[in-house]
């Protein structure tokens, strides 16, 4: 039995302590009580989430940013998007209730469900950018049949897994030739979150993990690698990102 109290410890700021209590829970093996924590955890980090979308899109604007869709490979052709909230709740349940033998985990399939599109690639029209930014880019599975569309067998630790393909790679983002990019690992039980595959090796993280590296670099996670130089115009905007961001 999980704490009744996980939902006031995520509020009251334990959001890092609480996520990796539940990350690897069993959803079908949860009591009634226990899965309405969950899901009242899970929606106040989509919240969270799309408030810190909004947020790090209109800094980036007024640092002279212009979303471009490289390569026409966002097909709704925006930055940003979210369902209607029946939308929302008609493919969650859709995502959640399936007899897949390899189930979509929980905080996925609630996330494919309310964001239609997060798209942060463009050009700053200040500097030109030197490196792959490999800009955050999620065009989320509009259906089971579109999800298995994205499944990939895939090494892992020494093994044979599968994954949902969630978003392109670097290349492929900025319309040169690329690769597979970054999965979500798929199980046979319902877990609040798995790992990302396919993505780095030296720092496992899981979807969750990914979404909160990613806000933490301005929705530019190859900054993390980048030079002190090829960073330097990054940072008036990493500060003021991270002075704004909601903790999820």
């Amino acid at each position: 039995m999980i704490s009744l109290n996980l939902y006031e410890e995520y509020l009251n700021g334990d959001h890092l302590e609480v996520w990796n209590t539940i990350s690897f829970l069993e959803y079908d093996k949860l009591q009634d009580e226990e899965k309405s924590i969950i899901t009242k955890i899970i929606n106040e980090a989509l919240l969270r989430i799309d408030y810190n979308i909004v947020v790090v899109l209109n800094i980036l604007k007024e640092n002279g940013f212009d979303y471009i869709n490289f390569g026409d490979i966002n097909s709704l052709d925006q930055s940003y998007l979210i369902r209607d909230p029946d939308d929302y709740n008609k493919l969650r349940q859709e995502f959640i209730n399936n007899d897949l033998d390899l189930k979509i985990p929980l905080f996925f399939a609630f996330f494919s469900g309310f964001f239609k599109v997060i798209d942060f690639r463009g050009l700053f029209q200040q500097f030109e950018v030197k490196i792959l930014l490999d800009a955050l880019f999620i065009e989320s599975p509009n259906s089971l049949n579109d999800f298995e569309d994205r499944k990939f067998e895939l090494a892992y630790k020494g093994g044979s897994v599968v994954g949902c393909l969630f978003s392109p790679d670097a290349f492929i983002k900025e319309n040169t030739s690329g690769d597979l990019g970054p999965c979500i690992l798929l199980s046979e039980k319902t877990v609040i979150d798995n790992f990302i595959i396919n993505y780095s090796d030296d720092m496992p993280m899981t979807f969750v993990e990914y979404l909160r590296f990613c806000f933490h670099w301005s929705c530019f996670p190859n900054l993390f690698w980048a030079s002190e130089e090829e960073r330097e115009p990054f940072l008036p905007i990493l500060r003021t990102v991270r002075e704004s961001l909601k903790r999820f």
